[in-house]
């Protein structure tokens, strides 16, 4: 092959799990910080309307009468950052 990218067809594919990945961060991050804030354990369900309205900052809609800062500060919780080794399960 001279020249093509053979990466191209993968551009879809990985946007799409890079989506799935945001949603179960958000999802579980913030079901788990809606819980540490102290309003028990509410998972929401697993849909794509959930996701809309967790990425366009409607948490509200998600969780009614809970802190916006509950969900987003569960989801940053949960976040890998480049300070910690992640996966921290895997042995080194």
């Amino acid at each position: 092959m001279t020249g093509k990218s053979t990466l191209g067809p993968w551009v879809i594919p990985g946007l799409a799990a890079v989506n799935v990945v945001v949603f179960a961060l958000l999802w579980l991050g913030g079901t788990v910080g809606v819980a540490a804030a102290g309003y028990g354990w509410q998972p929401p369900p697993f849909s794509a309307d959930v996701y809309f309205a967790l990425v366009s900052g409607s948490s509200e809609q998600v969780w009614p009468g809970v802190p916006p800062f509950a969900v987003y500060g569960g989801a940053l919780a949960l976040a890998p950052s480049p300070r910690r080794r992640w996966p921290w399960w895997l042995p080194r």
